[in-house]
């Protein structure tokens, strides 16, 4: 089975949107300024049952074809309602058998009828509908169909989302890479604007058993008009498995150092708890690693599970044989579930992920269902982007980001596979995938062109210094990456 079909098959993964629509609520900027729309500055993001305006702008070239048209029709098509029974003819379902003759799409189920028009008018240029209610959470695509006198047809895509979750924003963000503060080949303000460049929204350094590398960062753009929040993170291993101290009030790995009877007490408590059919060095770092837990906890951090299924040397030779961790390991610590979130992808080899992956869906059938991160632990500034994750969240500050994760809300994007994918592997809560999968074609890529432009500004400051012409200038983008959110998602961006 190849790592598409696994994922696919596992209670964590929802990659299922209706054919019909898949390529249009995933397009890309290109793609639909191609079908004869302007996305510059558009809402596409709408509340499910309050009543909204959804302005359509046609290009020029398209506007002139509907000024001079004989006909001008909108339709609205959902995604997951099961297009295509309006048609005459006795629905079927996926065996191909015809469903029982009682059988009904009820009307109030159905946010519009695939042969029913939408009133709409025309005013500056735009096409605007008003007071449209969308009845469910699901991407919605606008089909203008223009008769002058040929029939062409124009999509505009949105979605709308329940009023639960209408105040997250999804935010796009890297909370393990490294940097020259440890083993990286990149100084941490290189990393900083690389993070920027991909579209990172926050980031946070997470130098091998050093705090200071967050900080430094934090302290060399202190002051920057950036769109970026940079935040706390440290990857500590007391023990041979990796944990993440991410939003951490203070370092942990040279609070247990100087601290060191105190920790080991920790661990002692700890290592009498676990079961006594685990073995002597199973019990060791386990207890280890959930001590370090609780430090980072202790300290306002989320403690992480950084890729569990890594291979990792048995020596220091080159021709080392690579193994995973003793699964004994891996089971009691995932069932123990003293850590915050699991670390599922991070730009190791495919089977890492799979792996992960597989056990936190053998795990949600235990009852243990554990949130999701996903970083690119990158060493070099080339790693960066493949792998992230999107949080939904009201800002990039560390309260929301924390209930963000610790509440399901995060989906993990990564492109970092060894087989040759034609898009990112997505993990998470089907709800979010549906919901990221429009968000990827629809608003990150102008939101990263956006950020790669900031970052280009910023690169120029790191090397030259902070005149006031480019201070205004990088005030400006950033700006930019604010009104493009603000006007996307329809609501003020006030962080």
């Amino acid at each position: 089975m190849n790592r598409k079909s696994f994922i696919k098959g596992t209670a964590l993964c929802g990659i299922a949107l209706h054919a019909m629509l898949r390529n249009s609520l995933a397009a890309t900027k290109a793609t639909e300024k191609s079908m004869g729309v302007s996305l510059d500055k558009v809402q596409r993001v709408f509340e499910v049952g309050k009543p909204s305006r959804v302005v359509i702008i046609p290009t020029e070239e398209v506007m002139k074809k509907i000024n001079s048209a004989k006909r001008v029709t909108v339709k609205c098509h959902g995604d997951n309602f099961g297009l295509g029974h309006d048609q005459p003819g006795m629905p079927k379902n996926s065996s191909g058998k015809e469903f029982p003759k009682d059988w009904k799409i009820r009307k109030e189920d159905k946010p519009y009828k695939s042969n029913k028009e939408i009133p709409f008018k025309i005013e500056d240029g735009k096409i605007i509908i008003e007071d449209l209610v969308f009845k469910r959470e699901d991407g919605y695509a606008f089909v203008v169909k223009v008769y002058a006198p040929q029939r062409e047809s124009f999509l505009f895509t949105v979605y709308a989302v329940d009023p639960s979750i209408r105040k997250l924003r999804p935010l796009k963000g890297d909370t393990h890479i490294h940097s020259t503060v440890s083993d990286g080949k990149n100084t941490p303000e290189e990393v900083g604007a690389r993070s920027l460049e991909t579209g990172c929204d926050f980031q946070s350094l997470s130098d091998h058993r050093k705090y200071d590398g967050s900080l430094k960062l934090q302290s060399a753009f202190d002051g920057l008009p950036i769109s970026i929040k940079i935040l706390n993170a440290e990857e500590c291993h007391m023990s041979d498995v990796h944990v993440h101290s991410l939003f951490a009030d203070r370092g942990v790995t040279p609070w247990i150092i100087a601290n060191k009877d105190e920790f080991d007490e920790m661990c002692k408590k700890i290592y009498k708890e676990l079961p006594e059919d685990l073995d002597e060095y199973s019990r060791k770092h386990v207890a280890i690693t959930e001590a370090e837990f609780a430090v980072i906890q202790r300290f306002g951090g989320l403690a992480g599970f950084d890729h569990p299924y890594w291979r990792h040397r048995c020596d220091s030779s080159k021709n080392s044989i690579m193994k995973y961790l003793p699964f004994s390991i891996l089971d009691t610590i995932l069932k123990r579930k003293k850590y915050d979130y699991v670390e599922v992808a991070n730009g190791c080899a495919q089977e890492s992920t799979d792996l992960i992956v597989s056990t936190l869906s053998d795990l949600r059938a235990e009852g243990i269902d554990a949130p999701i991160v996903g970083n690119s632990d990158a060493h070099t500034v080339k790693g960066q982007g493949k792998v992230f994750s999107i949080m939904f969240s009201e800002k990039p500050e560390v309260s929301y980001l924390k209930d963000a994760i610790l509440g399901h809300k995060t989906v993990v994007v990564d492109s970092a596979s060894d087989l040759e994918l034609k898009r990112p592997m997505l993990i998470g809560k089907r709800r979010f995938i549906l919901y990221a999968y429009f968000l990827l074609g629809s608003y990150f890529p102008r939101h990263e062109a956006l950020c790669a432009a900031e970052a280009k500004i910023l690169k120029q400051i790191i090397k030259e210094g902070r005149k006031p012409e480019l201070m205004e200038k990088l005030a400006k983008a950033s700006k930019a990456v604010k009104e493009h959110r603000a006007a996307f998602f329809g609501m003020a961006d006030d962080f």
